[in-house]
């Protein structure tokens, strides 16, 4: 049978070729939110709780299995390979969070989440007790910035649970097993519908649109700014008819107090609604740098 394409086995066209899912686009926190919805996908029903950046103290998810184990998880996202001194950091800081009581232990099982990869001394690290031991001391103090103490190193030499990997690969195989998470996470999505020339005079349709409004923008003020001070007064009496109606406010011929604007002003807001002519000869008196407005209809 010949394979034209990987679509029927969950990967979109954009992906056919790859051999593992593009990990290293993620940012480290989307990555172990695509870990935590894949082991809550694979295992309903179960508790798996997400810690992410809540000071997790070495635990990113945590996993409590059917017959009572208790699995720590440690996401690592990297573009490289994780060597063995990113290990033992790790496994130094976990041990010392268990130590000091951090961290709510036991943990039956460790597990690193790795992609790509780990290198052969990563590997041979978790894979073998002994090469943590003689590790351990030294793992210790560069973690801690001091000499740890006797029981830290102690308890790091004696402590030893199940620990695993699982990489890019097998991460991969199992991801592909959900089309939701790789509708989710590695689909792309079309933002715009159409084709280049769609697109082309959509956009000069929306800067014509732009162009012209600022052209009737300017028009506007320009009307304004042409307006002289003899100008202004006749149609701001106009404007303000009947606001020289108001007892003891105004009068044909007569200014505002300057003591009364501002209770004139906290009146008019509640008994009149300024035009639009008025708003206009305000901004034309602003625009002309008059200093004395005068203060009658």
């Amino acid at each position: 049978m010949e394979l034209k394409s990987l679509e029927p086995f969950g990967l979109p066209p954009w992906l056919e070729g790859e051999t593992q899912l593009p990990f290293s686009k993620f940012s480290g926190d989307v990555f172990e939110i695509l870990c935590f919805l894949l082991l809550k996908a694979e295992n309903p029903g179960q508790k798996i709780v997400y810690y992410g950046k809540t000071k997790d103290q070495g635990r990113d998810i945590v996993r409590w299995h059917a017959n009572g184990d208790v699995e720590l998880i440690q996401c690592k996202r990297f573009s490289k390979n994780v060597d063995a001194s990113q290990v033992k950091a790790e496994l130094a800081k976990l041990v010392s969070n268990l130590f000091y009581k951090r961290l709510d232990g036991p943990f039956d099982r460790v597990t690193f989440y790795v992609v790509p990869d780990l290198t052969s001394g990563a590997q041979g690290l978790i894979d073998d007790q002994a090469k943590w031991q003689a590790a351990a001391e030294e793992s210790l103090k560069s973690f801690l910035k001091k000499t740890p103490s006797g029981e830290l190193v102690s308890f790091a030499k004696q402590w030893w649970p199940e620990i695993t990997s699982e990489k890019a690969i097998s991460l991969t195989l199992r991801i592909k097993a959900f089309p939701d998470l790789i509708d989710e996470f590695f689909t792309l999505r079309k933002v715009v519908d159409g084709s280049s020339e769609d697109v082309a005079k959509a956009v000069v349709d929306l800067l014509d649109e732009r162009e012209e409004r600022k052209t009737q923008e300017s028009a506007e003020v320009c009307q304004i700014a042409k307006l002289t001070i003899d100008g202004i007064a006749p149609a701001f009496t106009a404007a303000s008819r009947s606001l020289r109606q108001w007892p003891k406010t105004l009068s044909d011929g007569k200014w505002i107090p300057a003591e009364d604007q501002v209770s004139f002003a906290a009146r008019s807001l509640n008994a009149f609604a300024i035009t639009d002519t008025l708003l206009k000869l305000i901004a034309a008196a602003a625009i002309m740098g008059l200093s004395n407005m005068p203060k009658n209809g």
